[in-house]
């Protein structure tokens, strides 16, 4: 039985459509264009907050819907939010308190705030060229408690990343969705609030079912919409078991395998 045609191309941002250093290449630029000459739509999925995917979504002249800070935010083609879903403060204050006691660096995010109690924290400067929003420094987490979409723990000791986010999903089991964008990066959300919901959110926006979806991405955040949609791609630098998890593989983000998806897309390759 024929499968069915792609009417709709979900996408993580970081690590797959755009380069390492965080900028849409022209061959990626083109493809999406080629992609709405056929008639495909294109949404973004992101760990970004809504307002870090402004310029991609007018570079690229999208009129869809999108999703940030892993879906916790929902936004209409419009901008308008469709869908918001805040961690509560008792789940806040415990992963803030854990995370901070086993020495990574803690940031809270809100609608388009960044708080933070250390400024000198090791990957401030890549987030901050990544998500174009400055931090604010605070005394304390206790104020903005209530306030949080998402929650990073970060470190340069990905091994103890590994080991918190497994930790934390154990400890919190369904008060929080608990995952990472990056290898250096702990994620928590809502637990509602998972790529996987966000692809369907978007994917009823437009009306579009979810087996005509295809999704691609580069990290275990990507996995829960890899689960949902149709069809799903990862890129040559996910880790393995990303890899593993989905149905075709394209090169990395520095050698355009977002192009490539779109290409295979269009010409049959993605159908075997």
């Amino acid at each position: 039985m024929p499968r069915t045609a792609i009417r709709l191309v979900i996408s993580d941002v970081d690590g797959t459509i755009v380069d390492e250093a965080r900028r849409l290449t022209m061959p990626t630029i083109e493809a999406a264009a080629r992609l709405k000459d056929a008639g495909i739509a294109l949404a973004l999925v992101s760990a970004r907050p809504p307002a870090a995917l402004r310029d991609i979504v007018a570079t690229l002249g999208l009129e869809t819907p999108r999703a940030g800070f892993n879906g916790a935010i929902v936004e209409t083609a419009n901008g308008e939010v469709a869908s918001e879903l805040l961690i509560d403060a008792d789940t806040t204050r415990h992963a803030t308190r854990r995370l901070e006691e086993m020495g990574l660096d803690v940031w809270i995010f809100s609608h388009a705030r960044w708080y933070l109690t250390n400024p000198d924290a090791h990957y401030i400067a890549s987030e901050t060229r990544s998500i174009s929003a400055q931090f604010e420094q605070v005394p304390s987490f206790e104020p903005y408690l209530s306030q949080a979409h998402k929650i990073i723990g970060a470190s340069r000791d990905t091994a103890l990343v590994a080991r918190m986010a497994a930790e934390l999903q154990e400890s919190l089991g369904a008060r929080a969705s608990v995952t990472r964008s990056q290898d250096y990066y702990v994620e928590l959300t809502h637990t509602l609030a998972d790529k996987g919901r966000a692809t369907e959110a978007v994917a009823a926006q437009l009306g579009i079912p979810l087996d005509a979806t295809l999704c691609i991405g580069d990290m275990h955040n990507d996995l829960a919409m890899f689960r949902v949609a149709g069809r799903s791609v990862a890129m040559g630098n996910a880790p393995e078991d990303v890899r593993r998890e989905a149905d075709y593989v394209v090169a990395d983000n520095e050698h355009d395998g977002w192009a490539e998806m779109v290409e295979r897309l269009l010409t049959g390759g993605l159908e075997g």
